[in-house]
């Protein structure tokens, strides 16, 4: 029988990420209306000026939407899948393993889990950390070992399980 899960984790947006985009479009505003101003006291360059204001605005409307994240977890037959879905319109592979690849299986720990440049090993977030949030150690071929933090609903926990191998069956 073939197992196919998603599930779909929206980043909750902090104060720090609202002040964030406030203060890109302020700045971006800012920026168009002094390049407009410039623009009337320098006729000749008005039209670029005008543009550069334009551009402005739009850089910082288009890199507020880059704020705006979400990811998908997609389990097919112990492949899993880690998407990041950008402005709900650009999806990007963040991970992708087999369950066989998972060396260990724990509770999210901030002060384990941060990542440290001197200790060799990435630490990749694919959710807003919190108390339900897991840690998977994996070994890539390529990228060597790195941990992964999901947060998983019963459904992905589920599908996972079924593919581990024996010794990390409980763990999850």
């Amino acid at each position: 029988m073939d197992i196919f899960v998603e599930q779909l984790v929206v980043i909750k947006q902090d104060a720090k990420k609202i002040a964030c985009k406030v203060l890109l479009l302020l700045v971006s505003t800012m920026l168009a209306i002094g390049l407009v101003l410039l623009g009337i006291f320098f006729p000749s360059f008005s039209f670029i000026l005008f543009l550069a204001a334009a551009g402005s605005l739009f850089g910082g409307y288009w890199f507020c939407g880059q704020l705006n994240c979400e990811y998908e977890y997609i389990v097919t037959n112990g492949e899993i899948d880690i998407d990041r879905i950008t402005n709900k319109k650009k999806r990007t592979r963040m991970a992708n393993f087999t369950a066989n690849d998972i060396l260990n299986i724990e509770k999210y720990n901030p002060a384990i889990h941060k990542p440290i440049k001197n200790r060799n090993i990435n630490v990749y977030f694919g959710c807003t950390p919190s108390e339900n949030a897991l840690a998977f150690k994996i070994r890539h071929t390529k990228y060597g070992h790195y941990f992964l933090v999901i947060a998983p609903d019963d459904s992905v926990k589920e599908a996972i399980r079924k593919f581990l191998p024996y010794t990390l069956k409980n763990s999850i």
